[in-house]
């Protein structure tokens, strides 16, 4: 007679234990039946310029989207746990939960002034054979599509630009950075690998003049990350180009241009030239940065 009390006694046991962790735990990943009603959740989607917009169902994104920690939050007591790549609500079912998936093509603009990007043609935030965080292109038909940038910043006093890539392959002009007002990239500025070869290439447009250009040669590796630093500095109506590999000066050259111009570019591209017959960018980017003169942040991305 002990022994049947003592069986029931567990069986009461087990089953109240799993009763309260059905009430307790919910992966709403699964297909189980106690996610059967919206009222639980409310998902917000990330679309392209950055705002989030409420789902009118409350399916999961099933791709393009990776969930946004640091915004998803439940309410009273309730917490959201993410293991593995799951999603647990811990808590009572009463408590509503607001779930934020970010749009994995949106490229956030870091400075402040929503000059954000938006990456094209499956070009994809991964690790490197490092373990290092950045932007892959594929080198086909991959690149970010850059906000415009307003007459209002100032090029005209110098500027610099910082950015760390690895280049898989040295693909004919391939960009790293192409901004100009489009109508044939005039007022161009660009940052490519200068032909096929492991140097760089400086070059700015004043209008429709011809660029006026730099190379340093020999100075990219295949495979290898390169810390770069372009800094372009106004003296006596005349302007030198700094170029910087791993914060070691390594070029200094007076550019054939007076004058930068402060003008609305809408032409603007990370990994792809504004000429259709230059190649794409096949590598890593890391990060980018632009500055003003001042030491004001006009662009700033960063991927890891």
């Amino acid at each position: 007679m002990k022994r049947k009390k003592l069986i029931v006694i567990i069986v009461l046991i087990f089953i109240t234990i799993t009763f309260i962790g059905g009430i307790l735990s919910n992966n709403l990943f699964s297909k189980e039946e106690q996610v059967k009603t919206a009222d639980m959740l409310s998902i917000y989607l990330q679309d392209t310029d950055g705002e989030y917009y409420k789902q009118e169902n409350y399916d999961f994104p099933k791709e393009g989207y990776s969930l946004d920690k640091s915004q998803s939050y439940c309410e009273n007591e309730s917490s959201i746990d993410f293991i593995n790549n799951k999603i647990k609500i811990v808590g009572n079912k009463s408590d509503k939960c607001y779930l934020y998936f970010s749009n994995n093509n949106f490229v956030k603009d870091l400075s402040g002034n929503n000059y954000n990007g938006v990456i094209q043609n499956g070009g994809i935030i991964k690790l490197d054979g490092e373990r290092r965080q950045g932007l892959y292109f594929d080198g086909e038909d991959d690149y970010v599509d850059v906000a415009d940038l307003p007459e209002t910043i100032n090029w005209e006093n110098g500027f610099t630009i910082e950015f760390e890539a690895k280049w898989e392959n040295f693909n004919f002009w391939s960009r790293i950075i192409d901004i100009s007002r489009g109508n044939k990239c005039v007022d161009g500025i660009l940052i490519a690998n200068y032909d096929c070869e492991n140097s760089i290439r400086t070059d700015i447009r004043n209008n429709t003049v011809p660029y006026a250009g730099n190379v340093v040669p020999n100075i990219l590796e295949l495979n290898k990350t390169a810390h770069i630093k372009l800094e372009v500095k106004k003296t006596d109506n005349k302007f030198t180009i700094n170029t910087y590999l791993d914060n070691n000066l390594k070029d200094t050259k007076t550019l054939e241009v007076e004058l930068i111009r402060n003008i609305e570019r809408t032409e603007n591209y990370l990994g792809k030239s504004c000429f259709d017959n230059d190649g794409y960018f096949n590598g890593y980017i890391y990060n980018i940065k632009i500055t003003e003169a001042s030491g004001n942040v006009i662009l700033w991305y960063d991927f890891t």
